[in-house]
């Protein structure tokens, strides 16, 4: 069964994210880091990446833009506060599918995943 996989550092931001998600009767597997993050991807690819982009080693930038090399079609949506706008997120962000600004509404969160795994119909997501 596909996995979101979700990647952040701040552990009250990851749990909540995490309850969310599993409570929308998804599988969630969690990365506090970059590194930790692609070797998850690489192991098993997920549905979806719920991704920051401020954690340590490996950036969030650096991720999305790694995962637009070499798994394009797995849709990311990104959690920040550094951008103003989602818009300005998903510009300043390569390989983004969408983008919430922090903070941020819990339903927000779950409506930008589902519309994300919505594109992907051929998998079955939960």
């Amino acid at each position: 069964m596909p996995y979101i996989l979700i990647v952040d550092d701040e552990p009250a931001i990851q749990a909540l994210l995490q309850l969310l998600v599993e409570a929308a009767g998804h599988r969630v597997q969690c990365a506090s880091n970059g590194a930790a993050a692609l070797e998850l991807v690489r192991a098993e690819e997920p549905a979806a990446l719920i991704l920051d982009l401020n954690i340590p080693g490996t950036s969030g930038w650096e991720v999305a833009a790694t995962l637009k090399e070499e798994a394009p079609h797995i849709p990311i949506l990104v959690i920040t506060g550094r951008y103003n706008t989602p818009d300005e997120a998903i510009k300043a962000v390569p390989g983004s599918t969408d983008a919430l600004i922090k903070p941020f509404d819990p339903e927000a969160v779950l409506g930008a995943l589902e519309r994300l795994l919505a594109d992907r119909p051929s998998q079955t997501l939960r």
